[in-house]
C-alpha cells in the first residue's frame, strides 16, 4: 500500500486506513506469527499510526458508527457459539476491544487515543513496491425456500434472458 498525499479529503483518508486495518484484521492477518509474514506473500512493516496523512487533523471519530457495526455481528456471533475454533479464536481477539466501543462514550480526542493504543497500524508492500491494489468483496447470504411460504413469500428470479450487457472499456480505457 502506498501512502500518498494527494488531494484528497483527509476525512476520506483516515476512515478508508481504518476499514483496511479493520478488513486486515477481521480478514484474519493479524492471526499470523510477525515473523512469518513476508513468506506468504506481502510483506507487512508495523508502522506508527501517527504517521499516516492526516491523522492528527481528521475527524476519526466519524469511523465509529461503522466500527460499532461491525462489533455488534463480532459479539453476536460469540454469543450465539460459532463452531470453528480458528473463527473463536479470531473473534475473540475483538471481544474486549468491542466491549469497550459499546461501553464506552467517545470524544474525537479519546477515540483516537483509543485507536492508537487498541489497532496495530501496518504498511502492505508486494514484491518490494510502494504501490498496489487493495480489493474487498461482499457475498452477501440469502435464506430461502423452494416453496412459498409466509416467511418466504418474495421469488428470487434468474438472470433474464433479455438483459444487455455492456462492456463500458470499449468506449473509456480507464473502465477496463
Amino acid at each position: 500500500m502506498r501512502i500518498d498525499n494527494k488531494a484528497q479529503s483527509s476525512a476520506g483518508k483516515i476512515c478508508k486506513y481504518l476499514i483496511i486495518a479493520t478488513s486486515i484484521l477481521s480478514a484474519g492477518c493479524s492471526q499470523v506469527e510477525h515473523g512469518n509474514l513476508s513468506k506468504i506473500g506481502p510483506t507487512f512493516t508495523e508502522t506508527n499510526v501517527a504517521s499516516l496523512p492526516g491523522w492528527r487533523q481528521d475527524k476519526v471519530l466519524k469511523a465509529l458508527p461503522a466500527l460499532k457495526k461491525s462489533c455488534l455481528v463480532t459479539l453476536r456471533s460469540l454469543r450465539v457459539g460459532v463452531k470453528s475454533k480458528r473463527k473463536i479464536k479470531l473473534l475473540s481477539g475483538w471481544k474486549d476491544v468491542c466491549n469497550q466501543i459499546k461501553a464506552k462514550r467517545f470524544s474525537e480526542s479519546s477515540f483516537r487515543n483509543f485507536l492508537k493504543t487498541e489497532f496495530n497500524v501496518f504498511q502492505i508492500r508486494s514484491k518490494g513496491s510502494e504501490e498496489g491494489l487493495f480489493t474487498g468483496y461482499y457475498e452477501p447470504t440469502l435464506h430461502g425456500s423452494f416453496k412459498s411460504t409466509e416467511g418466504y413469500n418474495t421469488p428470487v428470479y434468474p438472470k433474464p434472458d433479455d438483459l444487455i450487457h455492456v462492456d463500458l472499456g470499449k468506449w473509456k480505457n480507464a473502465l477496463n
